[in-house]
């Protein structure tokens, strides 16, 4: 006890006062375990203070019922810290979800919430706070509001999602069946359970993280990987259809167009509107 005191008291209480961990995503903890680490003046204190917070969380875990993320420290970092979710499977984790023990307008939540990480690269607390009125009148885009706490570090929660650009047409088509239901029913958020309540963050992130790892028998793919995902595809797409790339005609190019939900067009009208936008570096952590 009092080497994890001496290692980090001091710095975890001036990062985390008024913070509401119950309501805390695995993203939300990466985070604040990357501050804490990096207040450390040397590889060898981060390290120290990684381990200490390894320890400490899986307590969290193991008594507490938290959400398990990777470990920090060098000792025990696996290399899985990142992941990504295929079509397939993700097409697959799309399936499984009918499966829940859910309501049907609850099941439709977690599909709708598992499309927005996918697709646009929202975070879980981001998706949860959306209001019926954030969304445009025509569905064509959302705004992403200030994350719960009201003091976003970068520009990159304050931003416009063109919903009709980053979904499928049957995303599309499914998520303004979801948005007309909202709208006829009680509570203003686009996301809720069947009484109209949001979502806390953490229940929703640990509901789908399950069902990830359910679907695709991988234990360390979690919520914040459909971010992930999302990422990745943008990167392949920008590697296959850059013309600077000149990748099309290589023998590889048509597997890796395979791994995409969007055809070439598409594909090229998306990287038009992010790379004149400087929308991907509003998405980058």
């Amino acid at each position: 006890m009092r080497t994890h005191s001496g290692g980090i008291t001091n710095r975890w209480l001036s990062l985390t006062q008024g913070v509401a961990f119950e309501d805390h995503t695995e993203e939300d903890y990466i985070q604040l375990y990357s501050e804490l680490i990096e207040l450390g003046k040397s590889k060898d204190a981060q390290n120290a203070i990684a381990t200490n917070i390894d320890e400490i969380h899986a307590y969290l875990v193991n008594h507490h019922g938290i959400e398990p993320i990777a470990p920090f420290s060098s000792t025990k970092r696996a290399h899985h810290r990142t992941g990504y979710l295929s079509e397939t499977m993700f097409q697959a984790i799309l399936n499984n979800a009918d499966n829940l023990e859910m309501t049907k307008d609850e099941i439709e939540a977690v599909k709708l919430a598992l499309i927005l990480g996918q697709r646009c690269g929202l975070r879980i607390g981001e998706i949860v706070k959306i209001r019926l009125k954030d969304v445009a009148i025509t569905s064509a885009y959302l705004e992403v509001r200030n994350n719960k706490y009201g003091n976003n570090k970068t520009g990159s929660a304050l931003r416009r999602t063109l919903l009709e650009q980053l979904l499928t047409n049957s995303e599309m088509s499914f998520f303004k069946r979801v948005e007309l239901r909202r709208g006829k029913s009680k509570g203003d958020t686009l996301i809720a359970n069947q009484a109209g309540m949001a979502y806390r963050a953490s229940d929703l992130s640990k509901t789908i993280s399950q069902l990830i790892k359910t679907t695709t028998g991988l234990s360390h793919l979690t919520t914040h990987h459909l971010r992930h995902s999302f990422l990745t595809n943008f990167q392949l797409m920008s590697f296959l259809y850059d013309k600077a790339n000149a990748f099309n005609g290589h023998q590889c190019s048509q597997t890796l167009k395979d791994l995409l939900p969007y055809d070439e067009d598409k594909s090229c009208k998306i990287l038009a509107y992010i790379e004149t936008s400087l929308q991907y570096k509003k998405y980058m952590p």
